[in-house]
């Protein structure tokens, strides 16, 4: 189709290789789309992209520690707490018992008794 002097049989042989070319072009696409709905390929673009917003959190959460260090150590602590409750809870009440114990008034030794004291 270069110009108005070409013979029947060159347009379609000019328009036959135009449209092998598109059928190769659409055949490579259908490819392409096969392949990026393959269940195996959605699912790691899927593990992929939950890998890179995981990565881009760690990345703003290490900027914001770095720039508010007390509030860092202040929210670290807060969890900490809220995931160690228990034990803390544990660890709190036999110290509170040991205190109790240590400084408690022993009956034995505060006063002499009767049965002692008749020598």
């Amino acid at each position: 189709m270069n110009g108005p002097h070409e013979t029947p049989a060159e347009q379609l042989a000019a328009l036959d290789a135009i449209t092998e070319d598109q059928r190769t072009r659409i055949r490579r696409l259908a490819g392409l789309t096969a392949e990026r709905l393959r269940p195996a390929r959605i699912a790691q673009d899927a593990r992929n992209r939950a890998l890179d917003l995981g990565l881009d959190a760690i990345d703003k959460a290490r900027t914001m520690a770095r720039a508010h260090p007390a509030r860092t150590v202040g929210l670290v602590a807060a969890v900490g707490a809220v995931i160690a409750r228990k034990p803390l809870w544990r660890l709190s009440v036999s110290g509170y018992r040991r205190l109790r114990e240590r400084f408690r008034p022993d009956d034995r030794n505060s006063a002499p008794s009767a049965a002692t004291s008749e020598d």
